[in-house]
This record gives structure tokens, sequence and C-alpha cells, in this order.
């Protein structure tokens, strides 16, 4: 079919200047990511009035700020159409706000990628939110039947290292806890494994059957997360679905409901969790009517929610009702009895995923051993993998930038001789310790958030917090 039409008296048409002067929000970007071409209501959008663009990559303007994902680069990454919400940072006189954008590839006749044409709409992002939910449990039966096999499969995989002594005793303590239907509270630095010790626990409860719901707290938009946990009436906000929806806490009914990054959970919710772990309880978005649910709680942390109910960012009725039976996971650097374990269990597990048989050599233990892990397991895992992926023979030789180490080796000396007076708070002095620690990691990683936040540790949204915290 064609899509354009000439005629004698539209040759001089400038479909660039169209373009630009479109109604809608338009950004068209080459295959190096480099920005060709903006509508004037996408920089209005994106709000980059006044920013010098020129010769700007999509790369550039997430390192900068201006927002934290890309539908274009998924678009380059997966040659196919992407769609997604887009959170576009705020400023002094405007709150962060959110679009949602589609990215299509355009290729040559030889199916080389040539452009990425990006299209977004403010006003779609709620309800892109809402269509996203509601496919997720249109079909409740299937989901469900979905994470038990999930459940069963992570459950019998042998995935949970035991060999030091910390972790053979938490998952002593898991094994005895897993009986009882008491709410369990898991703590510990990002990527520690605290999901993998939640399902250990549903896979040895009598629960086991049933369904298992993990829930990331911080990753839900504060306008749906009652909608996301209790589910939404008919007519209960813009976007939602008809004839309504259940929440997650129904979905979860005579199974176990983990609820991750628990310490991100807006304090207008915290209340209502409360009532859910007293009365078990959930009331609907828009309703007027209670419907009783029976799932058990575990859930989830890397803050300190003591130091949280200080400052008033977390209900002490809640926490005490949360921390029934408290269970603290260290950080990989101090547990090097499950390094190395950990480590063939993630070449096993890729050699059968990519068909290969990749071993590690012996200057490989000893750099894994000798690594800090900042990044804890979930940093093991992408380390191998990559590892596995780009090395062309089939030993896998893993070395760390000796920079980087020297690095943290200096940010905490840094730390010690800060020259604050003794008389400082510990809260003060720990407070521009992480300042400086951040600071630091932010050079290292030439001031791109994404690699800083891998390096530290935590996700690249709770950085993003951190910095506006700091100032």
């Amino acid at each position: 079919m064609k899509y354009f039409y000439q005629y004698e008296d539209n040759k001089d048409l400038n479909l660039q200047e169209l373009l630009i002067e479109s109604f809608d929000n338009i950004l068209i970007t080459d295959s190096k990511a480099r920005i060709v071409l903006f509508s004037k209501n996408m920089v209005k959008a994106l709000r980059l009035d006044g920013v010098d663009i020129s010769g700007k990559t999509i790369y550039d303007l997430i390192d900068r700020g201006y927002y934290t994902k890309s539908t274009a680069l998924e678009c380059m990454k997966l040659r196919k159409q992407c769609s997604g919400i887009v959170h576009v940072a705020g400023s002094e006189n405007e709150k962060e706000t959110a679009v949602f954008s589609t990215s299509t590839p355009i290729f040559d006749d030889k199916g080389e990628l040539r452009y990425v044409i990006t299209n977004s709409r403010n006003e779609a992002a709620l309800e892109f939110y809402a269509r996203e939910l509601e496919t997720e449990k249109l079909n409740a039966s299937k989901y469900q039947d979905i994470s038990k096999y999930l459940s069963k499969l992570a459950g019998s995989s042998g995935e949970v290292v035991t060999n030091s002594a910390s972790m053979q005793k938490v998952m002593k303590l898991c094994s005895l806890i897993a009986k009882a239907d008491s709410v369990v509270l898991i703590t510990g630095e990002s990527g520690v494994g605290k999901e993998v010790v939640s399902r250990y626990i549903h896979d040895h409860s009598p629960r086991k059957d049933e369904v298992f719901v993990p829930v990331n707290c911080g990753a839900i938009p504060g306008d749906l997360v009652e909608a996301e946990l209790f589910g939404y009436t008919k007519g209960a906000f813009t976007g939602a679905n008809p004839n309504g929806s259940a929440g997650l806490f129904e979905l979860a009914h005579k199974g176990t409901i983990f609820l991750d990054e628990i310490g991100e959970l807006p304090l207008s919710m915290q209340s209502k969790l409360l009532r859910v772990i007293e009365t078990g309880e959930i009331r609907r978005l828009g309703d007027t009517k209670y419907r009783k649910v029976d799932a058990r709680i575990v859930a989830a942390t890397n803050r300190n929610l003591e130091e949280m109910v200080t400052r008033g960012e977390f209900r002490e009725d809640l926490f005490y009702r949360l921390n029934v039976i408290p269970l603290l996971i260290a950080p990989l650097r101090d547990r090097k009895e499950d390094i190395i374990p950990l480590a063939y269990m993630f070449l096993n597990r890729f050699n059968r995923k990519f068909g290969l048989d990749k071993r590690m050599s012996k200057n490989t233990l000893d750099n894994l051993l000798d690594y800090s892990w900042p990044g804890n397991i979930r940093e093991m895992r992408n380390v191998i993998e990559r590892y596995v992926i780009i090395t062309p023979g089939n030993e896998i030789d893993i070395s760390f930038d000796e920079n980087k180490k020297a690095s943290e080796n200096r940010i905490c000396l840094e730390g010690s001789q800060s020259g604050l007076p003794v008389t400082v708070p510990l809260k003060s002095a720990m407070d521009d310790f992480e300042r400086k620690y951040v600071e630091a990691a932010l050079r290292d990683c030439n001031g791109s958030i994404t690699k800083a936040a891998e390096v530290l540790g935590i996700h690249r949204t709770h950085l993003y917090k951190k910095l506006k915290k700091q100032g």
C-alpha cells in the first residue's frame, strides 16, 4: 500500500516541518541513539525547553536525569515495536510526571536499523497502567496456575546455597517458620536473595500447592498502589475496567503474598495494610464492603525500618506487626563460603540455557573470592552470565577493575578521615559518609546514574531519591 501521495501542488512539502509542528509528541533517533528530530510538543513533554540537545543521544538525556527509561533504546535492542511508561523528572515548579511512549523501528532494504520513531501521550499513562493491571488479572485461574508452577520450579531447583554458617542458620529457621502462618520480615542489602528465601518458606509450608504472588511495592505508581493490592470496582478511576478487578491480595487467597521493598509503601497505604494484617479483610477501591482474604504475608526490605519509624516515614504499629519473625540475610561479602558454590550454580544454569560447556579458571575463583560484591548475588548472576556469553573459548577468566576496588578503599578512607568532630551525632556522620560515597561512585561512573546504582548495589530510583534528598 502506498502511504504518501505527491501532486504538482505539494512537491515542495516539507515533512520535517510538519513533524516538528505536529500536535503529537514525536522523537526520531538514528541507529546510534542520536537525536535526529524532536517535535515541539515532545520537547515540552520531556521538559527540555532551553536545553541544548544538538549532537546528544538518548543515553545523554538519561544520564543527565531528564527521564529514567527509554522505549527507543529497548526498541533498538529488541528490533521490534516497544511500549511503556517513561517517568519524566520534575523541576522546581513541576512535579515528576509520566508519559506513555511507543517506539517503532525503521529498517532499510538490507534489514539494517536506520531510525526509531517514538510517539508519546501524557494522558495515556494511567490508562496504560490500568490496562496492564487488568491484563495480568483477567484470568485469575491462569495466573495462579502459572504462579504455582513457578513456585514449584523455584522450590525444587536447589538454588538456596547454604554453605556459610549464617545462611545455614537462616534456612534452618525458615524450615521451622514455614509450618506456621506468622508474618515474616526479611531484611538485607539489595540482591542478597530475599525473594529466594521467601519462596523457600512458601514451598515448605502447608500452602505450597497454592499461589505465590510476588509484589514489588517500590515499582507500583503511587496513584495505583491501592488498586494493585486491593483491586477496584466499576468506575473507580479513569481507565478502570468497566467490570472492576480483583487485587493481588485476592489472587493470593490461600497462598502467600511476598511484599518486596515494603519500605517504599506510601504512608497512606500503610494503615490499610495494617488493617489487612489485623483483620484479614480487604476493600476494593471504590467499594463499600470488605472481603475476607487468607494470604500469608512475607515482607522484605533493604531499608532500616526502625530508622524510618523514628523519622516518621513508616508506621510504628505496622513495623511491629510485620516484625513478628525477623530474618536478616547477610551480604555476600560476609558469606565467603557461599561465593564459589553460587558461582558454579549460575555457571551450570547458563551453560544449560545457552547449550555451552564453559568452565572457570583458577584465577577466576581467586578473583571471585577477593571481590567485595557490592551488588551481592544479583551482581554475581549478571557477571557470570556476561562472561559465559562473551568468552570465546571454554575457559572463563573473570577479573575486576582494580581502579574500582581502589576507589572503594579510597572512599572508605575519606569517610574515616573526614575531620568530623566526635560531638557530631552518628546520623549526621553517616549522612556525610553516604553523600561522599555516592559522589565518588558517580565520579567513577562518569556521572552515569544507571552504572553508579549498579556499583552501589541499589535500585536506580533509590539513587535518584538520595541525590534529590542531598540536593
